[in-house]
């Protein structure tokens, strides 16, 4: 029998930071490009602001997380 493949990846979540995001209206959402990677959007009201730096399959999740907890860091230093 074949030995399946590890997968020791580990995705950090602050839920809390999820939960604010929510609650405030801002979107966080991936927008794939045409050669399988992504960028990463943010909207809130009528404000879009896409990232300009570039995902694969793999990171998205992660970068998704990171951008959730930098909207919310930036809010609380306000």
């Amino acid at each position: 029998m074949a030995k399946r493949a590890k997968n020791n990846s580990f995705i950090r979540m602050n839920q809390e930071a999820m939960l604010y995001c929510f609650r405030n209206n801002f979107k966080v959402y991936p927008i794939k490009n045409k050669d399988s990677t992504y960028n990463i959007s943010v909207e809130k009201g009528d404000k879009v602001l896409v990232s300009d730096s570039i995902y694969n399959e793999k990171d998205l999740q992660q970068a998704i997380w990171d951008t959730f907890e930098k909207i919310y860091a930036k809010q609380k230093a306000k």
